[in-house]
């Protein structure tokens, strides 16, 4: 088993989220999800906090659990010129280009995200609609403050436990607020990628490792 402990450089926080749970959106567009007919079981919602950097989405991906979704479609192609310029400010702040950062290179990146996993909603929401979900699911967790509420902040010279991680998003996530019983609010598991220099990986996901634990398994009550 690998060390638990790293220096804070990156990770990934995975959240899987049930389809009882939706947000609606700012405009008319076609917002929830169908539950009778979707084709898929799960969101996964990937954050991720590179180095220097804040926790932006990596993606949001409509799942199942037998089988992973991607290149489900052709159709139809993502549209730029009907992104609305509140929609695109969200992007920059929620959903950039982290290296790049400017509105183009945004937009490109969630462009390929729609295209590869939006795609595979079914049925198929609104261009928009799948967007405005993921930053708002992501606004939801709070994990930034989360995180440095528990004295957690990204440093390269100071070492993080994992365990510690773990057990902050846990209580605020998870628990009622005087921490008395575990509640379910949207969130079948987690699972938390932290990577220490380069290319190392202290703990993988069960979907990629299958020894190895989620972050978190949730069962209901």
């Amino acid at each position: 088993m690998p060390n638990n402990k790293g220096i804070l450089i990156l990770f990934f926080i995975v959240i899987y989220i049930p389809l009882f749970l939706q947000y609606p959106t700012t405009n008319n567009n076609q917002s929830m999800v169908n539950l009778d007919n979707q084709g898929f079981d799960y969101y996964r919602l990937v954050l991720t906090w590179p180095k220097s950097f804040y926790f932006t989405i990596h993606g949001f991906w409509p799942d199942n659990f037998d089988e992973a979704l991607a290149d489900c479609r052709d159709n139809p192609a993502f549209n730029i010129r009907i992104i609305s310029l509140n929609l695109r400010e969200s992007l920059l702040l929620h959903w950039p280009d982290l290296l790049r950062g400017d509105d183009i290179n945004s937009l490109t990146l969630v462009s390929r995200e729609w295209q590869r996993h939006g795609l595979c909603e079914t049925p198929l929401r609104h261009q928009n609609a799948y967007i405005e979900d993921a930053v708002m699911r992501k606004i939801d967790l709070h994990l930034s403050r989360t995180l440095s509420e528990a004295g957690i902040v990204p440093d390269d010279e100071v070492e993080v436990n994992v365990a510690d991680i773990r057990l902050a998003i846990a209580r605020d996530i998870l628990y009622t607020a005087d921490n008395s019983y575990p509640i379910i609010k949207y969130v079948l598991n987690l699972t938390v990628y932290v990577t220490v220099n380069v290319g190392e990986i202290l703990y993988f996901s069960p979907l990629l490792n299958r020894h190895v634990f989620p972050l978190l398994l949730l069962i209901k009550v």
